[in-house]
């Protein structure tokens, strides 16, 4: 055997002119080129020439085609082995061997690159001796030096010259020679041509040639091929090809292939979804500098994608992504840096610096968190200019937030001469894309205008309901062009001709200081000549002037004549302070009982919450007063079936003392199993004295199976509120308090 490159080099220049095999030659000349450039795709090749004779070769010895069969088992297959010399058997085997290594991580020995070529020719002797007959042509007697190979960089060479001077087409006649006499980076160039439509588009061509320089082994093209078929540039989209060829370039370390197949395996392209793959992946393309992987890596660490959340590893990755100028990774710096996270401290200062990085690359978002920064003077000084400056940029280039944010500058008058045109307009921008605070300003701007115009002229010729309609007009919230004072006059013009509803409307005015200062006495004034007048929200709100004392001396019974009045005429809100004065005792004897009528009553006019939360609350402290014998006489029954009724209307201390009740046969037969059902859910509403009876019954065993776990659970739940197990009883301390807020 001969272990250097001289030697090497002649037996191949002699084996050349006896061997007639285009294939097996093609694959001895690669394993001869990559000896020392790439020792490991010298032992791939070698293995794959000598896998083309056995297949040869057992076909010849048993008739049977080896398709299907891998090179170990054909080479132990006894009935193939034993009419094998054992020397030629025992260089197969070790060929195999060392061709397994090629596909593996590491860099490769051309030591072994060239004992494994050399022990490959020692076959091919034998193999052309004993089963190839020789045919000498001047065609296939070929001088090594002078070979394929030396054309195809000699044409590759010239191609590239021509390319530097300009010459397309030239340049791509050289590529194509080179490629078809196997040149792998002529197959990956020539590829690139066609696909980027420098000579012409042609993604077929394209496809073809980048798989030939695929299957060469060229990174670059297994990626251009991932790409293709994972877009379906040309044709129809292959997850599958996709995979394959993305896995292929990402084992040799591609990074842009590594970010690919970690998009794959996160989005289940073709595969099962897989989070720890995906990590895998992306963290490979990461440490190699890839900032979109690691951005990614950032968020699934941020989101805890396949492992528990972890901030502080997100923050790492985003910063390394963000030094590399990732608009994206430098905003989510600054939202971090802005609110914090675990383990991550506010820093305002350095929210604002990773903001403008972003900012400054045309991030909308980055651009619009600055915009209010500057404007609020959160982490930088008050600047309405800068502030509207960031807006623009952020809003012209389409962020609807920004656009309702700049409309609302120039609707105010901040950093920018007021212009309710302007302001308009960027509303109208947002609404177009969908914003709903910005289509309810529009929408109300143009209902404000339509109005404007379809009643002014009747207001101004005396019409009393023209006149009214266009104080309302004027005095609605929504849109632009809000004016009370306009509102106020015409509001005047309609009263003074005795419109009802004129009357209510200053009267609001007036007690809530709309477009002139609170004067509770002119409210009133206004409120009682339209609650004579029949208007029952008048004289609902006569009735809390008198219960608040505002305006007027305080009067329950003139709050409770005026409530009723307004009641009488189906008033839910009136109904409910009804309820109030009785469960309160103002005005008139306190009575739990009428005041749920009364709830009742306001909760089915309408879904009025106020209303349901005093009757679930009422119906409640019914409950109790009977478990406490005040003013009634005790009786658990009866606290059972209020208790019952509050539970209902989504009570949940009437829930925990359900519970109680069950657990101590208190006016219900003792049922432990319905008192961990009642202080179950008391407790999943986080009530803390539920959540520790809950961690008792667990831990005794009562009326559950024992669960030491589930108790300190609960027990667990119950201490973060400060609660340790102190005034356990029909109303534990902290659950006793009922308020009521009509008025």
């Amino acid at each position: 055997m001969i272990y250097n490159e001289e030697g090497i080099k002649q037996r191949i220049a002699e084996i050349l002119t006896i061997l007639i095999d285009k294939d097996i030659n093609e694959q001895i000349k690669l394993a001869y080129k990559y000896i020392y450039s790439d020792p490991k795709s010298s032992l791939t090749k070698s293995r794959i020439a000598l896998e083309k004779i056995v297949s040869d070769v057992y076909l010849k010895e048993t008739g049977q085609d080896s398709r299907g069969s891998s090179l170990g088992n054909i080479l132990n297959n006894p009935s193939f082995n034993h009419r094998i010399a054992i020397p030629i058997l025992n260089l197969m085997r070790h060929i195999k061997a060392m061709g397994n290594i090629g596909p593996h991580p590491g860099p490769g020995n051309a030591k072994d690159a060239i004992r494994v070529l050399d022990s490959l020719l020692d076959i091919v002797e034998w193999y052309v001796q004993s089963y190839k007959t020789s045919e000498t042509s001047q065609e296939k007697q070929q001088v090594f030096q002078d070979s394929e190979v030396s054309k195809a960089d000699k044409e590759f060479q010239a191609g590239e010259e021509a390319r530097l001077t300009g010459d397309r087409l030239e340049a791509a006649t050289h590529y194509k020679k080179a490629a078809e006499l196997g040149h792998v980076e002529s197959q990956f160039v020539l590829g690139l041509l066609f696909y980027e439509g420098i000579i012409e588009t042609d993604y077929a061509s394209a496809i073809q040639w980048f798989k030939r320089a695929a299957e060469q082994g060229h990174a670059g093209a297994q990626a251009k091929l991932g790409s293709i078929y994972r877009r379906g540039t040309g044709g129809e989209v292959n997850l599958l090809e996709a995979f394959f060829w993305f896995k292929k370039a990402a084992v040799q370390g591609d990074p842009d292939s590594q970010f690919c197949l970690a998009e794959i395996y996160y989005n289940a392209q073709g595969v099962e979804q897989n989070y720890n793959k995906a990590i895998e992946w992306y963290s490979k393309a990461a440490e190699q500098g890839h900032a979109e992987a690691q951005y990614n890596l950032g968020l699934m660490y941020d989101g805890g994608y396949g492992m528990e959340r972890d901030p502080n590893r997100a923050m790492k990755w985003y910063h390394r992504a963000a030094e590399q100028g990732h608009a994206q990774a430098q905003f989510y710096l600054g939202c971090k840096y802005e609110y914090g996270d675990t383990g991550i401290q506010s820093e305002l200062k350095q929210a604002v610096e990773w903001f403008t990085r972003a900012a400054v690359q045309g991030h909308t978002g980055a651009q619009n968190t600055l915009g209010t920064m500057y404007s609020n003077g959160n982490g930088v000084e008050e600047n309405l200019k800068q502030a509207v400056g960031w807006y623009r940029k952020a809003a012209e280039l389409g962020d609807e937030g920004a656009q309702y944010n700049l409309a609302g500058m120039y609707e105010h008058g901040l950093g920018v001469a007021q212009d309710l045109e302007q302001a308009l307009g960027w509303y109208r921008k947002a609404a177009e894309k969908g914003l709903q605070p910005a289509q309810i300003i529009v929408e109300g701007t143009e209902k404000r205008m339509q109005a404007v115009e379809q009643y002014k002229i009747g207001a101004e010729q005396g019409d009393v309901n023209a006149q009214y309609r266009l104080g309302l007009a004027y005095a609605d919230s929504t849109g632009l062009g809000k004016d009370y004072k306009l509102a106020l006059e015409w509001y005047k013009r309609a009263a003074k001709q005795g419109h009802e509803d004129a009357h209510l409307q200053l009267g609001a005015m007036f007690e809530y200081g709309w477009g002139v200062e609170k004067d509770p006495e002119q409210a009133v004034g206004w409120y009682r000549k339209a609650a004579e007048q029949g208007v029952d929200r008048a004289q609902y709100r006569l009735g809390v002037a008198y219960a608040k004392g505002n305006g007027v001396a305080k009067d329950y019974e003139q709050a409770l004549e005026w409530f009723k009045k307004a009641a009488e005429q189906g008033n839910a809100w009136a109904h409910n302070s009804i309820g109030d004065l009785y469960a309160r005792g103002l005005g008139v004897p306190q009575n739990l009982i009428q005041a749920v009528e009364w709830y009742q009553k306001a909760t089915t006019l309408e879904s009025n919450t106020l209303a349901i939360a005093n009757l679930r609350n009422t119906l409640y402290r019914l409950g109790v007063m009977y478990t406490q014998g005040s003013k009634v006489a005790k009786d658990y029954r009866e606290a059972v079936k209020w208790f019952r009724r509050a539970a209902e209307k989504g009570s949940v201390a009437a829930e925990y003392s359900l519970g109680y009740a069950y657990e101590h046969g208190f006016g219900v037969v003792q049922d432990q199993a319905h008192a961990v059902e009642w202080y179950r859910r008391a407790a999943e509403r986080e009530h803390a004295a539920a959540q520790y009876r809950l961690g008792d019954m667990y831990a005794k065993g009562i009326g559950v199976e024992q669960d030491q776990p589930q108790a300190e659970q609960w027990y667990k739940k119950a201490a973060e509120q400060g609660f340790e197990g102190e005034s356990l009883g029909w109303t534990p301390k902290g659950h006793t308090t009922i308020r009521f807020n009509s008025f």
